[in-house]
């Protein structure tokens, strides 16, 4: 028997969500099936995976807003609106979050060593005539990043877009390797 969850569950849930989250991108380990312990006795005759499906909705819809999300939790993207709505109104309540997205999109980049060398990957790239991205909306990277600068925008939009699905540290790995070809080649 499925029952909705009420406003409580999901501001309690959306809470601990965002500890977690706070606590990986500040590069503390973080022991999620100790969070969910610690949630179950609070939440109304949930499970255990029932709390890590609310999770993984949560991770769906900070893809919607292009933000960061606990790795392992990856997306399940049939979430209602309140959540939705929930999550924006931490958001909007909750200004070190804002600042803490800030600092994590604009923070050097630190590659652990690695003996790829990425002159090995890449080839000049194909004679073509330029082709002009369509016109999009970058509202959305409030959180993530933004510039009233239209290349930059368009540069903020496409990393958030392209490395939205990977983990942090991957998130981190192609953010870099973009920046390596940009430079290269542009």
């Amino acid at each position: 028997m499925d029952i909705s969850w009420s406003n409580n569950e999901v501001e309690l849930i959306i809470t601990d969500y965002f500890q977690m989250l706070i606590a990986e991108l500040g590069g503390i380990s973080v022991n999620k099936a100790e969070h969910r312990r610690q949630l179950l006795p609070l939440l109304n005759n949930r499970s255990a995976g029932s709390i890590e499906f609310k999770h993984q909705i949560i991770s769906a819809v900070l893809i919607n807003l292009g933000q960061p999300y606990i790795t392992g939790y990856l997306p399940r993207f049939n979430f209602q609106k309140m959540l939705e709505e929930k999550v924006l109104e931490y958001l909007a309540l909750d200004h070190t979050i804002e600042n803490l997205f800030k600092s994590f999109a604009e923070k050097e980049i630190i590659l652990p060593k690695s003996d790829v060398v990425f002159d090995n990957f890449v080839v000049p790239p194909p004679i073509t005539d330029r082709v002009s991205e369509p016109n999009h909306s970058y509202l959305h990277l409030r959180f993530f990043g933004h510039s009233s600068d239209e290349q930059e925008q368009k540069y903020l939009y496409m990393l958030s877009t392209k490395t939205q699905y990977a983990g942090i540290k991957t998130h981190m790995l192609i953010i870099h390797l973009l920046k390596y070809l940009t430079n290269k080649y542009l």
